[in-house]
């Protein structure tokens, strides 16, 4: 919150990990008090977007809000092989 305020805003914001992946109930309850940031989410986009990537953000929305899948299991063996 406090480098959105500093920055002016941001421009995006994007859930990712498994909960948030496969959860529009949770993208809804974290995204409604981010209001006052301009983060708006499309119900029907948000809806349909289950354990895949998407845009969940209308498309005249000031912020660019998606659902980017990760496998965390596979990030943390790439990283460990840079050592």
């Amino acid at each position: 919150g406090g480098y959105a305020a500093v920055l002016g805003g941001i421009d995006a914001l994007i859930f990712t990990a498994t909960a948030s992946e496969r959860s529009p109930l949770l993208r809804t309850l974290i995204a409604e008090p981010l209001k006052g940031l301009n983060i708006i989410l499309d119900k029907e986009k948000n809806d349909l977007c289950l354990s895949r990537d998407g845009v969940i953000s209308p498309d005249n929305s000031p912020v660019l809000v998606m659902v980017i899948k990760t496998d965390e299991a596979d990030e943390i063996l790439r990283v460990s092989k840079s050592f």
